[in-house]
């Protein structure tokens, strides 16, 4: 017969057990709109506090105004941007399949004259041009897919604004509740690291808000640098391609699907000078932005190396899609950070250890 006192604690584990994996299952279907509320909420608390003590402790309305904020500037430029996207594209399926109904254009002669693929592509479209069924189905075909692919990135994009709304519906009560929280978060802290607890909150706290910022400022400033080349080179709905230009920017080289089909659209209407200018500005000096800013702004909080950032947004957003570009590097800088740390204070206590012998040979 099973000892009681060995028992009982079994049971109690299986129950404690039972009951955190029911809390999770509850919780899973928000947990992306609780990560992104926590990330929204964790990176403007400073700022947060100074506003809360204006408005005398009123927690619930400083709570509404940073919710407010949310929404005015990340949530409508988003969907203001994700309804230009869709213009845009449908005026240029019109205009394509207008083109089309007049007849097919030749191809420019610096394609057909590229070594190796232009031959390729010239009688490609040649066949085309007079009507070949396997060509036509193989047009049909990428056509139906770049359908299929738009429609997906429109639930996607739908899903994005829905989860958006969500976190900001969370972060007002996370902004209300941050006494509490700040409170039970130093309190978990200590019973797992005792005294340093404050120090290794410091330290994860000033990661995250360098890799949020870091993050977030390198996509503002190259999109607002793409959107004023978009603005100079009268592109169409340039202010909505410049906010998913942003958007875009949050992951390396996104930006590029923006001004580069762009630049190409200036080339097709004879504007040369104009798409070279567009691709020196926006390859030049928007994106030298990605090498600047990003490295500066979360070098100083937790000296991540770049490699990493790198490594932490692509990876990131393998692993947990769109929220992966904060929390990859994220991850990637707390771990580093506290290794860091971790490592340095072995180093003082082995230290600390060698000059014990010394001081009591004297």
């Amino acid at each position: 017969m099973l000892d009681r006192k060995l028992l009982e604690p079994v049971t109690t584990l299986v129950a404690l057990g039972l009951l955190v994996g029911g809390c999770v299952m509850i919780l899973l279907p928000f947990s992306s709109a609780l990560v992104w509320a926590a990330i929204f909420v964790f990176s403007t608390r400073q700022a947060y506090w100074r506003v809360n003590a204006l408005l005398g402790g009123r927690n619930w309305l400083a709570a509404s105004l940073f919710v407010l904020l949310i929404f005015t500037v990340i949530v409508l430029p988003l969907l203001y941007a994700i309804v230009s996207f869709g213009s845009v594209a449908s005026e240029f399926a019109l205009k394509l399949k207008d083109q089309l109904a007049n007849g097919i254009p030749p191809l420019p002669a610096w394609l057909t004259g590229i070594r190796w693929v232009g031959p390729t592509i010239s009688e490609w479209w040649d066949k085309l041009i007079l009507g070949d069924a396997d060509v036509r189905q193989q047009l049909n075909d990428v056509l139906m897919f770049g359908l299929k692919e738009t429609l997906k990135f429109g639930g996607i994009a739908g899903q994005g604004i829905g989860m958006l709304v969500l976190s900001g519906v969370m972060a007002l009560f996370f902004y209300a509740g941050l006494p509490a929280v700040t409170q039970w978060l130093q309190a978990g802290m200590q019973r797992v690291s005792g005294s340093r607890a404050e120090q290794l909150l410091n330290i994860a706290g000033g990661t995250i808000q360098g890799v949020v910022f870091g993050i977030l400022g390198t996509a503002l400033a190259q999109g607002f640098l793409v959107g004023i080349s978009l603005f100079i080179a009268g592109i169409p709905s340039a202010a909505g391609l410049a906010f998913l230009a942003i958007i875009l920017s949050l992951v390396p080289f996104g930006a590029a699907l923006i001004w580069g089909p762009a630049a190409f659209w200036l080339y097709q209407q004879g504007q040369t000078g104009m798409a070279i200018f567009m691709v020196i500005w926006c390859a030049g000096i928007a994106g030298s932005a990605d090498n600047i800013i990003k490295p500066l702004v979360i070098g100083q909080n937790s000296n991540l190396p770049f490699v990493l950032i790198v490594l932490g947004i692509l990876g990131g957003v393998l692993q947990f899609g769109a929220l992966g570009v904060f929390l990859g590097p994220t991850l990637l800088a707390i771990g580093f950070a506290l290794a860091k740390e971790w490592l340095h204070g072995i180093a003082l206590q082995d230290q600390t250890h060698a000059e014990e012998p010394a001081a009591e040979q004297a």
